[in-house]
């Protein structure tokens, strides 16, 4: 707890040994989440159902731990925040993995097209079946917002900008040459 709320209100005066104990504490959850994904195909393969149970695991957000001077889960639009694991496992389909740039928008409209439902017109996004069976291709360009709309990043493959509408800043990054966003060549 003491190392959380300093992480929030003081990162400063965090220590090299304190951002060690709080990756270890992270590293933590990623393993309690394992263990409990495993305990949950376990269960469904015990009864039977896990060749007719798709599995989506994904985060809503990463977690900086001293990237650009922050830590947590901060209202910014870096790629420590921004670049989460998503994984769609479908029985029988083989299983292969995308490099593409995606957005978790296009999770429920996939869930639709998984289920042989129609998506609601008022989802967004779009179903990533296509390009999960190589027969389609990622987001050319993907918009995110943050702080109630107040910070904008928009990515393609290639570049990433982001936007302090607040602050009237702006940022820009070559990802192939700079994929932890450090070097700004706005």
């Amino acid at each position: 707890a003491d190392l959380n709320g300093r992480m929030q209100e003081d990162p400063e005066s965090l220590t090299e040994q304190d951002r060690a104990e709080l990756l270890n504490l992270y590293d933590g959850e990623i393993r309690y989440m394992d263990h409990s994904l495993e305990r949950l195909l376990s269960k469904l393969e015990s009864r039977g159902a896990r060749e007719n149970t798709a599995i989506v695991v994904t985060a809503d957000h990463g977690e900086a731990f001293g990237e650009h001077g922050r830590y947590g889960h901060h209202p910014h639009n870096y790629a420590e925040l921004m670049h989460v694991p998503l994984v769609i496992d479908v029985p029988g389909s083989g299983g292969h993995e995308v490099n593409q740039q995606v957005s978790l928008i296009d999770i429920p409209p996939t869930l639709c097209d998984l289920c042989g439902l129609k998506t609601p017109e008022a989802v967004q996004g779009k179903s990533l079946l296509p390009l999960m069976y190589g027969k389609g291709r990622g987001d050319d360009v993907v918009i995110c917002t943050a702080s109630g709309g107040d910070m904008l990043a928009s990515r393609t493959p290639e570049w990433k900008c982001l936007w302090d509408r607040k602050d009237n800043n702006v940022e820009l990054y070559h990802l192939p040459n700079d994929p932890c966003e450090q070097h700004d060549v706005s």
